[in-house]
């Protein structure tokens, strides 16, 4: 049998249909998918504004998908809109840690044509529970993924041939040197290959291909992430298993009408000028961006200074960002912050603040050259450029030459340096203010206000409204390595 496999499509529907004229589906092939589906691209935003979840869920259909599980961005635009897309599906949702009102099963028995037995089930991270806004998971539970994995294996395993699990989630240990790269639970994959017999655990969320390999006698994959490729598995029985990836067509899907019906919309909402800029704003080497600043991060953080009336502000960016034009248009704003973010204020000590700062601080390191590089905790075994943050209303100094942790001096908020016996406030997306990226700190302020209007729609509104764009590299950090 085959198993052909896709994961963290983030929306790009056309490119979807692409690999799947090379999908050469039959009826000894399962085409599966591991979430992060329906958010993500340009056209998925203009889906979720102005049409519905249905021309995903028919890109799927036309592709021919079996199984499904959930991403944690399947859930960023609230249950109804999941619901109506998992609805849409042909194919079986299978997410054994999810329960509420969703079309869903824990696990499943697939019979092949040939009478093989094939058990599958799916889980996501519970990290879900960390990022989303309450709202978007109202009605709905996710548990640890490890449980509900386990109890779901328990109860298919002796009635199978083949035991398969769809996890949405990576790895926390190099799987050569099984090094632990992160105590954080986000990613347990390493775990469930030790402590599990699954004979396939097909991942994602890392958007870290995988061709293939075995891990404690599980078999893994990971395909890379917006449907540039997908794996294909090839199962012989009594353990025979093989796997490749396969590029896309690059020929334009021809059974691409549903999309085609709406892409002259897309594509004029997507150029719908927005503003005008002084010059165009360019993004640079991930280090040289940390090291000077880069005016990207400065206009988002102007911006959010502006919306909540915070002394500081703190902003990450995406891992490519393309940079706006002089003339910015929707396209711009969707491209360049892809994320379904709202702004969190909170009250920060110094002490706290300082805490989060020597995160950002540990970021860097010295080369053998004695260059300031990208530390390796933030390329592997993802790349995680978006963990470093650049703030705006304070400045500080960082001694790369100093250990992780010791690096943060002469703090500067507000023109005065920083107070220990005052609070400040300080504005952020609501992921970061989670602790995600090793920001735990965080979660330790008082919340003082909870935005509901999403960042992006912020920026838009300021680059439209304003006529004197803020877009200096202001407020960066003194790197200190000789």
């Amino acid at each position: 049998m085959r198993i052909i496999f896709t994961s963290d499509v983030h929306g790009h529907a056309e490119k979807l249909l692409q690999c799947a004229a090379s999908f050469a589906k039959d009826k000894n092939t399962l085409i599966i998918d591991g979430g992060d589906t329906i958010q993500g691209s340009p056209l998925a935003s203009y889906i979720h504004t102005h049409v519905s979840s249905a021309p995903i869920a028919e890109t799927l259909n036309l592709a021919g998908f079996d199984f499904v599980t959930l991403g944690n961005h399947d859930f960023n635009f609230g249950p109804d809109y999941l619901r109506a897309y998992l609805y849409g599906l042909n194919a079986t949702c299978v997410c054994a840690n999810v329960t509420g009102d969703l079309p869903l099963v824990p696990w499943v028995i697939h019979t092949m044509p040939d009478g093989t037995k094939i058990g599958i089930t799916g889980i996501v991270t519970d990290y879900v529970n960390v990022w989303e806004k309450p709202e978007n998971l109202q009605g709905i539970t996710i548990s640890p993924p490890f449980e509900a994995a386990q109890h779901a294996l328990q109860q298919m395993k002796n009635q199978v041939d083949l035991s398969i699990c769809i996890y949405h989630g990576g790895f926390e240990c190099d799987i050569t040197t099984d090094e632990v790269l992160t105590h954080s639970t986000e990613n347990i994959g390493s775990k469930i290959c030790r402590e599990l017999d699954f004979d396939i655990l097909l991942t994602g969320h890392q958007h870290m291909p995988l061709e293939g390999a075995v891990l404690h006698g599980t078999y893994i994959v990971q395909p890379g992430a917006y449907a540039q490729h997908f794996v294909e598995i090839t199962w012989e029985g009594l353990g025979q298993i093989s796997s490749k990836f396969v590029a896309a067509d690059t020929k334009p899907p021809q059974n691409a009408h549903h999309l085609t019906a709406i892409k002259a919309d897309v594509d004029a909402w997507l150029d719908t000028p927005i503003g005008t800029l002084p010059q165009p704003l360019l993004p640079d080497d991930p280090a040289q961006m940390a090291l000077h600043g880069n005016s990207i991060a400065t206009l988002y953080n102007h911006v959010q200074l502006q919306a909540t009336g915070a002394q500081i502000s703190c902003v990450g960016l995406p891992n490519n960002i393309p940079g706006f034009k002089q003339c910015v248009t929707m396209r711009d704003i969707v491209q360049n912050y892809p994320f379904s973010n709202n702004l969190i204020t909170l009250e920060i000590t110094v002490d706290k603040l300082k805490m989060a700062l020597e995160r950002t601080a540990s970021y860097l390191s010295i080369s053998e050259n004695g260059v300031p590089q990208v530390s390796r905790a933030f390329l592997y075994p993802k790349v995680e450029h978006y963990n470093y943050d650049f703030f705006q209303g304070l400045t500080y100094t960082a001694d790369l030459t100093k250990p992780i942790g010791q690096r943060v001096s002469d703090i500067i908020i507000g023109g005065a340096p920083a107070d220990n016996n005052k609070t400040y406030t300080i504005c952020m997306s609501n992921y970061r203010a989670t602790g995600t990226g090793g920001y735990e700190v965080y979660t330790t302020c008082p919340i003082l206000e909870y935005g509901h209007q999403e960042v992006s729609e912020l920026i838009c509104s300021y680059i439209s409204q304003t006529g004197d764009i803020y877009v200096e590299n202001k407020e960066v950090p003194n790197w200190t390595y000789t």
